[in-house]
């Protein structure tokens, strides 16, 4: 996940949801490094699995 205030990408792969509170510590906690990190990867994650998905079509 890039900021998109900081010039980020607008796309799914690069967002996640967050509550008021998990947004607050990933902007100013003394852990936003590591919790950004981490969903950066859990974003692309789920975007990969949604792409999957649509790649493969319906299930029977």
């Amino acid at each position: 996940m890039d900021d998109h205030a900081q010039g980020g990408r607008d796309h799914p792969g690069a967002m996640i949801a967050l509550c008021p509170n998990c947004h607050a510590n990933k902007t100013r906690g003394a852990d936003r490094s590591a919790l950004r990190e981490r969903l950066r990867c859990v974003a692309q994650m789920l975007d990969a699995a949604v792409v999957q998905q649509e790649q493969d079509g319906p299930r029977p």
